[in-house]
């Protein structure tokens, strides 16, 4: 009935006649199908009007006949008007001729309007060739043998409904028109803002770069920035974004800050789509958004901590742009902070503890050592990144100088026990066995990651302070020739790969953390958002144009903040204590626990009597039942 009342070839009121339409014909064909294993075709449909003279013809007369070469023919009546809103409907079918589907020739009817919107729907979710097979599984084998297609259509078929789906939303073929109609059409929807636009705020052609970010995603930053925790992670990925014509290869920033929602998870605060990898790109980028924050708020941004992966590119660009200082400026900076003599005001600037101990990891696989050795030298290295301040640091740099750079074992003994103890009492062995599984795989990064800068290393103030003791070196060749036995983890090469990084200490050690409560961190917000990007916003279809790759993200992003907000909101309103109370609040995915009995002191009649007749009846709820 429902497809009935939507279809409405003709209008009988009007006086009107007309032919059957598709939808029609697809309703005919299935009802048929029941009945024959033809392919059909629909000809001379005609319906009666209201005041036609002939009063003794049928409201509706049509015939199809079979695809397939001197095969059935079908002539159908609906004798009455069944009106819309009529459940039954008769229709008198006469079959002439026999089936004939002896060719080695398949036919299938066309896919169209309903069908096609369907299967439009599903190639939402899988794959054409993915559908085809699906419908081939639940297809009717008798039917496929003679020859009927209908069930199943074909992968072309299929690319070609994907494709139209594809470019429903698509408003221009050129990427870049179409980047800014979607930019129109999503200020055309919103309600007003503070800012310019309502989620893209810039556009640039030559080179690509893309700037999205909104006022739901600033006053976020504000709440976090009045209380002194905002913490952003940032990093880029590629394969998101389909490279436009004559271009590089894009990648996606995103500055991501962990929320409630209601569970912990992570929103980009603002994201970047450009193919210039360069520090002043990112820097532009990073110098709109503190603009438009600053002008709307009158307030500077001054995020608390930005965690990064070691690229020179981003970590430049983030301080120039919120930290306000090039790299010498804010080693010396740091340098003050660490001996007290100047308060940390600055948005500090740190690389991802687990990238940092990779870079090393794979470096140190290259020196010839044993396993044990190596990974006691990950562990001291580790150590050092745990360290919050500078005399813990020297004290870790003259073990791990005597562990590895001293021949005999008399001489480094002491030391080695004293740094096993010292990693005894860490917890980070799951980062070191991760970094040594994985070291010598090459993995997806930058090109100037792991490479520090000698102009950095031989200016900063810290490779001043311990240069007396990364120069510290003993001479032991007498007690070798007197037959000391040696120490076995005996290895200049792996202190050399650790010295070129103690001129950049501040970002990624832990002597700035501390400040903060922290010893260590890592990037793995914006991992995690990556990740969710690909598999969960996506779905694993890669590389999509930018239009349609702006469109998908506006949408989840500001969901996810609107979900967290009113998340936030209710549970202000309620109240935590009363949300653990009732057990009515509590969420669906609650599991039904039990809990040991603890042991019951039992009170005897005897001293309950007592206390009643002392009137002591006030300490009787004290006691344990």
């Amino acid at each position: 009935q429902a497809e009935w009342e939507d279809i409405k070839p003709v209008d009988t009121e009007k006086g009107t006649s007309g032919h059957l339409g598709g939808t029609w014909c697809d309703i005919f064909a299935k009802k048929i199908s029941t009945i024959s294993d033809c392919v059909l075709i629909f000809k001379r449909n005609r319906t009666k009007i209201k005041d036609s003279r002939k009063t003794t013809g049928p409201f509706w007369h049509g015939e199809a006949h079979c695809k397939f070469a001197n095969c059935r023919t079908f002539q159908m009546t609906i004798l009455n008007d069944p009106g819309i809103h009529n459940d039954n409907i008769i229709v008198e079918i006469n079959v002439s001729g026999r089936e004939n589907h002896k060719t080695a020739m398949s036919h299938r009817r066309h896919t169209r309007k309903t069908e096609r919107e369907r299967i439009r729907k599903e190639l939402g979710e899988f794959t054409p060739t993915h559908i085809h097979t699906k419908k081939m599984a639940s297809a009717n084998k008798e039917k496929l043998l003679s020859g009927n297609l209908d069930q199943v259509p074909s992968i072309p078929v299929l690319q070609k409904i994907s494709s139209e789906k594809n470019l429903q939303d698509r408003y221009n073929q050129n990427p870049f028109l179409d980047i800014s109609l979607v930019q129109q059409a999503q200020d055309s929807r919103s309600e007003g803002t503070a800012l310019r636009h309502h989620y893209v705020q810039f556009i640039g052609m030559s080179p690509l770069t893309v700037h999205m970010y909104s006022m739901p995603q600033l006053q976020a930053m504000k709440k976090k920035i009045d209380n002194r925790q905002l913490c952003l992670y940032l990093d880029a990925t590629g394969t998101v974004v389909a490279k436009p014509p004559n271009a590089k290869n894009v990648l996606y920033y995103a500055l991501c800050m962990p929320l409630e929602f209601p569970k912990p998870t992570v929103v980009p605060l603002a994201e970047m789509i450009t193919s210039d990898q360069t520090s002043v790109n990112i820097q532009n980028w990073l110098n709109c958004l503190s603009r438009d924050y600053t002008s709307i708020y009158k307030k500077e941004f001054t995020p608390t901590k930005v965690e990064t992966d070691f690229s020179w590119a981003i970590i430049h660009a983030t301080l120039a742009s919120l930290s306000k200082c090039t790299i010498h400026q804010y080693l010396q900076r740091c340098m003050e902070v660490c001996q007290e003599t100047e308060p940390c005001t600055f948005t500090i600037v740190h690389i991802c503890a687990a990238h940092m101990i990779k870079i090393v990891a794979d470096k140190a696989s290259k020196v010839k050592c044993s396993k044990s050795t190596r990974t006691l030298f990950l562990h001291a290295f580790a150590m050092v990144q745990n360290a919050i301040n500078l005399k813990e640091i020297q004290m870790l740099l003259h073990m791990i100088l005597n562990v590895f750079s001293l021949h005999t074992m008399t001489s480094a003994c002491s030391s080695i026990n004293e740094l096993q103890q010292a990693i005894q009492k860490q917890g980070f062995n799951n980062e070191v066995k991760a970094a040594l599984d994985t070291a010598g795989v090459d993995q997806e990064r930058g090109k100037d990651e792991g490479k520090t800068q000698k102009g950095i290393v031989r200016n900063s103030p810290f490779t001043r302070l311990f240069n007396e003791v990364l120069t510290m070196q003993e001479d032991n060749k007498g007690e070798m020739d007197r037959g000391m036995p040696t120490n076995p983890h005996f290895c200049p090469d792996l202190v050399n790969i650790f010295k070129p990084y103690i001129g950049t200490l501040p970002l990624w050690s832990g002597i700035m953390l501390g400040h903060l409560g922290q010893t260590r961190d890592t990037n793995a917000y914006a991992e995690n958002w990556f990740r969710t990007t690909k598999t969960v916003v996506l779905r694993d279809k890669l590389h999509r144009r930018p239009g349609q790759f702006i469109q998908i993200m506006e949408e989840f992003v500001l969901g996810r903040l609107k979900g967290s907000e009113i998340h936030s909101a209710r549970q202000a309103y309620v109240g935590n204590d009363e949300v653990m109370d009732d057990p009515t609040d509590q969420p669906l995915t609650q599991k039904e626990t039990w809990q040991k009995k603890g042991k019951k002191l039992k009170a005897s009649i005897t001293i309950l009597q007592k206390c009643k007749k002392n009137g002591e009846d006030k300490y009787l709820p004290t006691l344990v039942w």
